[in-house]
């Protein structure tokens, strides 16, 4: 009844993975991660626990804040009796340490009460009430502080079947579901508590969320004759109202610069899915901001493609990010060509565009030969390096299966100077 995994990595060179990765994502990594994790479920108990090392590839790894070990016990939402209410709990229990920073042990304790009602039998009302409470033993002092949280759910369902009496297709149920999502969380003084990551401040809420899903479940009719149900379409427009913003601004009648109206907004979220057939997909995620200063996508992740059994497909995956941490723009389209019509050997090939600045950032062309118990890949690589020049190379690996890559080596073909 325990779970246990083991998932580990280190380098003695930190610029191995530029020198010998292929692809640009892998070629890029700026830490190596390494954790052991033990997972232990009862009736509506959980409990977990790791240990997390990473190591950073671009700075001195002494100050580096490692997760040794971190241990989580969690109950689900459990009914009291035959009352409507329901108790549900979370602890996190972390020891940070690293050689040279802050090393502490910190525990949070989230206890939460909720209640779920059927007013007329329509609107499902489900309020709920936390307390957030963090403990702090650091080689620095002992800390504490509370945080108090309300949230109530205000949502309902409406749905309507139709007929169509197809050959596979025989029904499609549109579902519509409106949603009303409030959040408090009380504005509290964090600063004399010690930080080692985001959970050590947690910024103060009071805000309203309405979103409308809809759904087309499909009825199909599957080889052996029985019914098959499947999501075709998935869409949720949500959109966020900051009231403690609202309210700041009623409450303080100075200039009307003092706040952009649409700021009151949060950027307008849209979600797509798309699933019209077993082996294709859409995928769409982005947030509209509707503030006049920054109108427009925050950002924009789409992604589409085809992929039979024999694995024949195509892919497209498009990125758009307004500011990054550096303040700039990000606007990447990339695809992906996979044949196996050559059986057994595979081809594959890859782009990735920097739509922004108009600039090719990788091209990657991978040929393998598959046999029973091994496989030999061979691939070519023309990307633009870290340092902005063109770079070409090639690479060879040898796979056993069961085992994995067994040998690995390349080679540089040169680089070029580019302007871009």
């Amino acid at each position: 009844d325990v779970w246990f995994s083991a998932d580990t990595e280190y380098v003695s060179n930190k610029n191995y993975f530029r020198e010998f990765s292929s692809t640009s994502a892998i070629a890029n990594k700026t830490e190596n991660k390494s954790i052991i994790y033990a997972h232990r479920s009862w009736d509506k108990l959980n409990l977990t626990g790791q240990a997390r090392y990473i190591q950073n590839l671009e700075t001195d790894n002494s100050l580096t804040l490692q997760h040794l070990p971190e241990i989580n016990l969690s109950q689900m939402q459990q009914r009291l009796g035959a009352t409507p209410f329901y108790f549900k709990y979370d602890t996190y229990s972390t020891y940070f340490w690293s050689d040279k920073s802050l090393k502490g042990e910190r525990l949070i304790l989230a206890p939460a009460l909720a209640a779920a009602f059927t007013p007329g039998g329509v609107v499902e009302v489900v309020p709920e009430l936390g307390y957030l409470e963090r403990f702090y033993w650091t080689n620095d002092g002992d800390r504490q502080k509370g945080l108090p949280t309300f949230s109530t759910r205000l949502g309902t369902r409406f749905a309507r079947v139709y007929r169509l009496d197809g050959t596979m297709l025989s029904r499609i149920r549109h579902t519509i579901e409106p949603e009303l999502l409030y959040t408090y969380i009380s504005a509290e003084d964090q600063a004399q508590l010690p930080q080692f990551d985001a959970q050590d401040r947690v910024a103060p809420e009071n805000q309203a969320a309405l979103s409308l899903t809809n759904r087309l479940t499909a009825r199909l009719v599957g080889d052996d004759g029985l019914p098959v149900y499947r999501e075709i379409l998935f869409l949720r427009l949500t959109q966020g109202v900051n009231i403690h913003r609202m309210s700041q601004e009623n409450a303080e009648p100075v200039s009307s610069a003092f706040i952009d109206t649409a700021d009151r907004f949060a950027p307008l979220r849209g979600e797509l899915v798309v699933r019209p057939t077993s082996w294709s997909y859409v995928d769409i995620d982005g947030h509209y901001a509707l503030a006049a200063a920054s109108r427009g996508w925050a950002d924009l992740n789409a992604r589409s493609g085809i992929k039979d059994q024999a694995g024949n497909g195509f892919s497209v995956e498009y990125h758009s990010q307004k500011r990054d941490a550096y303040g700039e723009k990000l606007k990447y389209l990339s695809g992906s060509i996979d044949l196996a019509v050559f059986k057994p050997v595979y081809l594959n090939y890859q782009q990735r565009l920097d739509v922004e600045n108009s600039r090719t950032l990788e091209k990657i062309l991978n040929v393998e030969y598959r046999a029973q118990c091994w496989s030999v890949l061979v691939t070519y690589r023309d990307y633009l390096n870290i340092n902005r020049v063109r770079d070409r190379e090639y690479l060879f690996t040898f796979t056993l299966s069961g085992i994995g890559r067994v040998l690995n080596f390349g080679g540089n073909l040169g680089t070029t100077a580019t302007t871009n």
